[in-house]
C-alpha cells in the first residue's frame, strides 16, 4: 500500500478493527515512516485525552477554539518530541507473529458469536413475547363475541309476557335456564346473535337451554327466521329437535300434548330423533310424536289419504292397502316423502316404493337397485341428491 493509503488506516489501527495481514503491512510501513508515526503518536495521545472528558457536558460558546487550540498543542507536542519508540511499534504486541494476530482473530469471532447468539435469543423472545400478546388479544376477542353469543333479547310485541314469572314491558335479557311464557294474549319476539329471530306466539313456553346454543319449545306455536346457516343453533322440540337450518331458513313450529309439526316455509331444514335424520324442504311438513319420534314428511298440497297411508306405516302397521293408496294418490312432489317411506316400510312392500320412486327419479349413477333394497347409505344420499335438484 502506498504512504496515503496507510495514513487513512491509521485510524482503524488504533481501535484495531483491521486485519492480520493489513495490521501487518501498517506496522512493516510505520517501522520506516516517521511522518506516519509521528501521526500515530498525536492520535494516541488525543484519543487518551478524549477519555478523560466527561460523559455528559454542556457545551460553551467558545468551545471550538478550544478544540482547535488543543489540536495544535498536540501537534506542536508531536513535533519536538519525535518519538522513536513508536516507530518501532511496540504498542503493537502481535508485531512479526502472524499466529498470535489469527488467534486474536478467531478470539473475537467466538466473542461475535456469542454476541450474536445473545441478539438472537433476545429476538425469540420478542418474537415469543408478540405471540403471547397475539393469544391474549384472541382471547380477548373470543370471549368478548361470547359474551355478545350469550346476550339474548326479548321484546314484547304484544300484551305482556313472562320470563319467569316476572313481567316483560318492554325488553328483556333472555339468559340461560329462563322459561318465556307468553300467556293467551301476548306474543313476544327473540333476538338470538349470530343465528336469526324467533315470533312466540300467544299459549307458548320456551325455555333457553343452558350451555348449548338452544331453545326448547315446550308448548306453543313459533316463527323462525334465519340470515345464516346457524348449525350450531338447536330447537328441541319434544322427540326430535332441529339441527341445522340453510341460508335463509323460515319456518313454523307447532307444539301440543306430545305432538309437534315443523313446516319449512324457505329452505332446508334438517331434524333429528331417535338415530333418524329427516331432510326437510321448502314447502314441505314434517310431524314429530314424543312417543313414537319422526314421521314421514309430506307437501304442503299432499292427499290427505296419502298423508294418512304414510302414518299408518309409521305407527308400525301397514298393508297392501296402504301401498294401493299411496300408489293411487302420489305426485311426482311427493317424491320425498317416497324417499322417506322407502327406508321404513317392511322389506316385503320396499320394491314397490323403488318403482314410484323410479317412475319420477331413475337411480342415479354410482348406485343400483341391489344397493338401494339393501339400503345403502352411500347410494340412498345420491339418490337424495338428485330428487333435491329436480324437485
Amino acid at each position: 500500500m502506498t504512504h496515503e493509503q496507510i495514513n487513512l488506516l491509521l485510524e482503524e489501527y488504533i481501535d484495531d478493527t483491521l486485519d492480520v495481514d493489513t495490521v501487518l503491512e501498517v506496522e512493516s510501513h510505520l517501522s520506516g515512516c516517521n511522518e506516519c508515526s509521528e501521526y500515530l503518536y498525536s492520535l494516541r495521545v488525543l484519543k487518551e485525552k478524549i477519555k478523560t472528558l466527561p460523559t455528559k457536558i454542556e457545551p460553551a460558546i467558545d468551545l471550538w477554539p478550544d478544540v482547535f487550540r488543543e489540536i495544535r498543542d498536540v501537534k506542536k507536542a508531536a513535533a519536538v518530541t519525535k518519538p522513536v519508540v513508536v516507530r518501532d511499534v511496540g504498542t503493537s504486541k502481535y508485531k512479526g507473529n502472524k499466529k498470535a494476530l489469527r488467534e486474536r482473530e478467531k478470539s473475537e469471532k467466538k466473542i461475535s458469536a456469542k454476541l450474536s447468539g445473545g441478539k438472537t435469543i433476545k429476538k425469540r423472545m420478542a418474537v415469543l413475547i408478540v405471540l403471547l400478546l397475539l393469544i391474549l388479544t384472541t382471547a380477548v376477542i373470543y370471549f368478548y363475541i361470547s359474551s355478545i353469543e350469550n346476550n339474548w333479547e326479548i321484546t314484547a310485541i304484544s300484551g305482556i309476557p313472562y320470563i319467569d314469572n316476572e313481567r316483560i314491558l318492554t325488553t328483556s335479557n333472555f339468559n340461560e335456564g329462563n322459561v318465556l311464557n307468553t300467556g293467551t294474549a301476548s306474543e313476544t319476539e327473540i333476538v338470538i346473535p349470530n343465528a336469526g329471530r324467533v315470533t312466540a306466539y300467544q299459549n307458548s313456553d320456551i325455555k333457553r337451554l343452558p350451555s348449548i346454543n338452544a331453545i326448547e319449545l315446550l308448548r306453543g306455536k313459533i316463527h323462525a327466521s334465519f340470515s345464516l346457516a346457524a348449525k350450531n343453533f338447536r330447537i328441541q322440540i319434544p322427540g326430535a329437535e332441529i339441527a341445522e337450518f340453510g341460508n335463509g331458513s323460515i319456518f313454523e313450529i307447532t307444539t301440543d300434548s306430545g305432538y309437534s309439526l315443523v313446516k319449512c316455509i324457505s329452505s332446508t331444514l334438517k331434524i333429528r330423533g331417535e338415530g333418524k335424520e329427516i331432510f326437510l324442504p321448502t314447502d314441505y311438513l314434517c310431524p314429530v310424536w314424543e312417543s313414537r319420534g319422526l314421521g314421514i314428511p309430506y307437501f304442503v298440497n299432499a292427499a290427505q289419504p296419502l298423508i294418512n297411508a304414510m302414518e299408518t306405516f309409521t305407527s308400525g302397521g301397514g298393508t297392501t292397502a296402504e301401498i294401493n293408496t299411496i300408489e293411487s294418490t302420489v305426485t311426482e312432489y311427493d317424491v320425498i316423502s317416497l324417499w322417506h317411506l322407502f327406508q321404513i316400510v317392511p322389506e316385503e312392500f320396499r320394491i314397490d316404493i323403488f318403482n314410484l320412486i323410479d317412475k319420477f327419479v331413475p337411480p342415479p349413477t354410482g348406485s343400483n337397485q341391489e344397493g338401494l333394497l339393501a339400503l345403502n347409505k352411500n347410494m340412498l344420499m345420491l339418490w337424495l341428491n338428485d330428487i333435491q335438484k329436480k324437485y
